[in-house]
């Protein structure tokens, strides 16, 4: 009985894009972007002693008693989040109606969201740095000083097929 109902309601034509759309919904695929454990792992030489980029990355992310917050992160979800919405709607569309595989969708979505947390990076985040740090550094610009942080910005795919 539910052969008559898939055939009713379904084209013959349309069962690839059916088939692509349950694919899809039953993949564990994902994509991660930010600093993640590895490439954060390196040592981010300062006067202090050695701290890790990722430990850096979290003390601005979120603030310290210190360390006023400079969300690069969440700050940059929140202001893209209807780009990041749409082209996810744009990605799934080509996943099923063209030959774009997921990997290669989640791959695009992964280098945008990258580029556009790098971007805001360079743009400079508030507050401003201090008179002191910006003589140690010799840049007025937050988040980057030897680089090392800007660059360990990425994204990875991971699960799936």
């Amino acid at each position: 009985m539910s052969k008559v109902l898939v055939q009713t309601y379904f084209k013959k034509d349309l069962m690839p894009q059916l088939k692509k759309r349950l694919e899809i919904a039953g993949s564990q695929s994902f994509v991660t972007i930010g600093v993640h454990e590895k490439e954060g792992s390196s040592n981010k030489k300062n006067s202090d002693g050695q701290l890790k980029v990722i430990d850096v990355a979290t003390f601005h992310e979120f603030g310290t008693t210190t360390i006023p917050e400079r969300s690069f992160i969440r700050a940059n979800d929140k202001e893209n989040f209807q780009k990041y919405k749409n082209m996810i709607r744009e990605i799934k569309d080509k996943i099923i109606f063209e030959n774009m595989t997921i990997k290669q969708g989640l791959g695009l979505l992964g280098e945008q969201i990258r580029a556009d947390i790098q971007a805001k990076i360079r743009s400079g985040i508030a507050p401003e740095l201090e008179e002191s740090t910006i003589r140690r550094k010799g840049s007025s610009i937050p988040l980057i000083d030897t680089g090392q942080l800007i660059n360990s910005i990425i994204y990875k795919i991971g699960g799936g097929k």
